[in-house]
């Protein structure tokens, strides 16, 4: 997690109450929509806009095929009265979706109830906030196991977080993680989309590629 963190004010939450103060920190600055896409295979004005990203109540990391990732998130919510949890939850859905904007296609982990922290019902009732929220959208949503993003990151159903985080360095080294996790993970559900969409940003081993099948991947507008 980088050092470097602004606070910004969200918008009115998705499901209603007050506006909550989430942690903004930057990577590379979001790119205008009009941005190109980083040279690689893949890239020019046409080639689709996808979106990854690794859901965390703390640091949910987003990664934009345009060549930007960011992660956003806020302390303290497993804490709150039931209401209060619930508002924060709704509003750090709509700040994250505030960076997502309308890509062609947007690409999530899967929520992973059985992880050795805590928070987990939180962490589910913040991915099924997003992702409500993205398909009344109109935007397709792809959700890719822990286990499919691992392979298709190092060949391998299981890795560690440094082995994903020097397979994004060695891959896709447009999007520099710095060392974190979340920016590392969503850039690789980020590639995997793109790839999926033929368009792309590295090429990767056949072994690698064998993890696009084990996605059920959502229809998206050519």
């Amino acid at each position: 997690m980088t050092a470097d963190m602004s606070t910004t004010l969200g918008a009115p939450a998705i499901g209603g109450g007050a506006p909550s103060l989430s942690a903004v920190r930057p990577g590379t600055a979001p790119a205008a929509a009009s941005d190109p896409a980083p040279t690689s295979l893949g890239s020019g004005a046409d080639a689709p806009h996808v979106i990854g990203i690794d859901l965390s109540l703390t640091a949910t990391g987003i990664a934009s095929s345009r060549g930007w990732h960011i992660t956003v998130g806020t302390e303290g919510v497993t804490t709150l009265p039931v209401a209060d949890r619930a508002d924060s939850l709704a509003s750090l859905s709509r700040d994250i979706a505030l960076h997502i904007k309308q890509p062609d296609l947007v690409v999530i982990e899967a929520n992973a109830a059985a992880r050795a922290y805590g928070g987990a019902s939180e962490r589910a009732g913040l991915w099924w906030f997003l992702v409500h929220h993205l398909l009344k959208q109109g935007i397709p949503v792809a959700e890719v196991p822990p286990s499919v993003r691992m392979l298709y990151a190092t060949g391998k159903g299981q890795a560690s977080k440094g082995a994903i985080i020097e397979a994004v360095a060695t891959y896709w080294p447009t999007w520099k993680s710095g060392g974190n996790d979340n920016i590392a993970d969503a850039a690789v559900l980020m590639a995997l989309g793109r790839d999926h969409l033929g368009a792309p940003l590295a090429a990767v081993p056949a072994k690698h590629r064998t993890a696009l099948a084990k996605v059920t991947w959502p229809e998206v507008a050519g």
